[in-house]
């Protein structure tokens, strides 16, 4: 359970790092530091925050996350389905919400004005 639960912990910050990453990289790679240091700035902002509100979900739910699907063999695959659903439900709002024309709009905007 405590490896579980560490994992669900640094997904959401290996995503965050994985995403600035490459976000600083196209930035310093286009020469612009400001922006980079602003992604940087944003991320740990994010991470901290992320990081905060999981130690309190874990800390004042007195052992609810402990027993929530596995403190029995026949709680244990649904309570791996229901976190599934719950990951699936999270992209699809997340990708619902995305406003996709916007960054086709940007991504041309910035490939019309693209120096090789």
């Amino acid at each position: 359970m405590c490896t579980s639960t560490e994992a669900i912990a640094f997904m959401i910050t290996y995503g965050f790092s994985a995403a600035v990453s490459t976000r600083v990289s196209n930035e310093v790679g286009d020469g612009n530091v400001d922006k980079a240091k602003n992604a940087v700035s944003v991320t740990l902002k994010l991470s901290v925050l992320v990081g905060v509100s999981f130690v309190l979900l874990l800390e004042f739910s007195n052992g609810l996350w402990a027993n929530l699907g596995g403190s029995t063999v026949v709680g244990l695959w649904p309570g791996m389905i229901c976190s599934l659903a719950c990951q699936a439900c999270s992209l699809l709002v997340i990708t619902v919400r995305t406003k996709w024309s916007r960054i086709v709009e940007s991504m041309q905007e910035e490939k019309a004005n693209y120096i090789a």
